[in-house]
């Protein structure tokens, strides 16, 4: 069992490794995010949008993929912050676009995914009636 030293003690390098102290006594803020971090959020809010756009609906669609709160979804939309751990997982198992990021940023070989492929022959059919129309 804990004493109240041995747990003040724990508390108190719990902050220290995750707060700031400042010199005013007192006022602590979170640690800053990194570069990295940074480049994280945006790269994968430019994701999102290139793949659901800029519309309200886009904010719902991320909340049903992820289970995520409102507030969270426009924050990942607008490079706020990023989703970790399951949210990332969901974003990335719904969304072709995140997926694709998620292995780039993991230097892994970028694959050719079963929705890519049915998305290109899509276009590609759409293109060759197109066309036909023109041609004829």
């Amino acid at each position: 069992m804990l004493t109240d030293e041995t747990s003040n003690c724990l508390v108190g390098l719990y902050r220290q490794l995750t707060w700031k102290v400042l010199p005013i006594v007192g006022t602590r803020l979170p640690m800053e995010e990194t570069a990295v971090e940074q480049d994280f959020n945006r790269m994968v809010a430019a994701a999102l949008r290139n793949e659901l756009g800029e519309s309200r609906r886009s904010i719902k669609t991320v909340m049903n993929w992820t289970g995520a709160c409102e507030r969270t979804a426009k924050n990942w939309l607008s490079g706020g912050c990023g989703p970790t751990g399951h949210h990332l997982v969901q974003l990335a198992k719904n969304s072709d676009e995140v997926f694709d990021l998620f292995l780039v940023m993991s230097e892994r070989r970028p694959m050719i995914t079963t929705m890519t492929l049915l998305r290109l022959r899509t276009h590609l059919a759409e293109t060759v009636e197109r066309l036909d129309r023109h041609i004829v």
